[in-house]
């Protein structure tokens, strides 16, 4: 179970980390917690962090265009089938959309749309995305990932959290299958920011 606001990675490290996105960005990154203390703040600069589809085919919808922002996030690709997927993806203008209200029958559900995250050391293989959640829950009911125009995606997410009090969503070791008729898969552990003026209950 992930506590709000904390993941319980394990990690220790230092680094130093030169990246290059539209402007250079030279800073000395000290992580006790990847996706605790650092994504629970500001980040000054594009971090990658050593750390470790559909989603809206059954709610619709998904906000709408992603508009870049001054929030920080980054995700962790790990045991991805397809070559050159596994990295860390991040953005210090992650591109967001606005929290939607969507009704069905019998539920209410939340979603969002990010983009703009990028790949370190190789640009040109970017990440976005969408993002689902039940009214008032605190763990996700789906999650999207597209990598380079590949979609993977899953239900359930229940090593997850949804962080409205600092306006986030998390997850760890979530592993996402292909949408398309293969059995590509990726797992993805990081965190997302969602947009503060969000509807009640999301």
């Amino acid at each position: 179970m992930i506590e709000a606001g904390y993941i319980h990675a394990g990690l220790q490290a230092y680094a130093i980390i030169h990246y290059k996105h539209r402007m250079n960005f030279f800073l000395r990154l000290s992580i006790s917690n990847p996706f605790g203390s650092i994504m629970k703040n500001r980040l000054p600069a594009f971090v990658i962090c050593a750390a470790a589809a559909s989603l809206l085919a059954g709610c619709g919808g998904g906000g709408d265009e992603p508009q870049p922002s001054d929030a920080d996030s980054l995700i962790t690709v790990t045991a991805a089938t397809v070559a050159g997927q596994n990295g860390f993806y991040g953005s210090s203008q992650v591109g967001l959309s606005d929290v939607e209200k969507i009704f069905d029958i019998s539920n209410t559900t939340c979603v969002f749309s990010f983009n703009n995250l990028s790949k370190f050391r190789d640009g040109a293989v970017t990440m976005s995305g969408k993002v689902a959640y039940r009214e008032g829950a605190t763990t996700l009911s789906r999650l999207e990932v597209t990598v380079n125009g590949i979609v993977y995606a899953s239900g359930a997410v229940d090593d997850s959290v949804v962080d409205r009090r600092n306006d986030r969503v998390a997850f760890k070791n979530k592993v996402l299958s292909s949408t398309a008729s293969d059995t590509n898969t990726l797992t993805v552990t990081g965190a997302i920011p969602m947009r503060g003026n969000r509807p009640s209950g999301c």
